[in-house]
């Protein structure tokens, strides 16, 4: 491998994944408190109700850093073992078949904000009728969660956002990807 010792190159390609996901959720989480102040949202985001749509790397890591911030997380996902592990994890959990059911519920405000995370069309007309007043955060890539055609008939509060921290603070991903990477070749002793 040249000049990089074989032990650090294992350990930063390794860990970049993760490290990358952090990113993306620290900046995900600043971009919410614009996006509250926007829709002129009178609170944080501690006691919002929050859907996450899909459950894997992304979604997780959304989910674990929106309830540490005191949001009540509720994770739809397709497969059985997702939804144990969002259960496990203190989440309410759901599978994405029973969206409209438990988003439907008139009497529970439905949800502040929705975060979609599934790259398929995966809200209906059906379900932006019972979801309206909700704020949904698309970060998921092409064909995204929400057809064109419906985005274009209801008028939704709709943020269609992959890729956030290229877009948005690229030099911020940037510098905490080296400072983390940095962090972790001192802990191992190899810097």
């Amino acid at each position: 491998m040249g000049m990089i010792p074989d032990k650090v190159y294992t350990i930063v390609f390794d860990l970049l994944p993760m490290i990358v996901l952090f990113c993306v959720v620290t900046i995900l989480i600043r971009f919410i408190t614009c996006i509250y102040a926007k829709e002129k949202i009178n609170r944080s985001i501690k006691n919002s109700k929050i859907a996450i749509l899909g459950f894997g790397r992304i979604g997780k890591m959304i989910s674990y850093l929106l309830w540490a911030q005191g949001a009540k997380i509720s994770v739809f996902t397709r497969k059985d073992i997702d939804c144990l592990w969002s259960e496990l994890m203190g989440f309410d959990a759901h599978k994405t078949e029973n969206l409209s059911a438990v988003a439907g519920v008139k009497d529970n405000n439905s949800f502040d904000i929705i975060f979609n995370t599934i790259p398929a069309h995966i809200i209906n007309e059906d379900l932006i009728k019972d979801i309206h007043n909700s704020i949904i955060i698309d970060l998921a890539s092409y064909p995204y969660g929400l057809d064109d055609e419906l985005l274009k008939k209801y008028n939704v509060s709709y943020y269609r956002e992959p890729g956030i921290p290229g877009r948005y603070a690229p030099q911020s991903a940037g510098e905490i990807i080296g400072e983390t990477v940095i962090n972790i070749l001192n802990q191992e002793k190899l810097l």
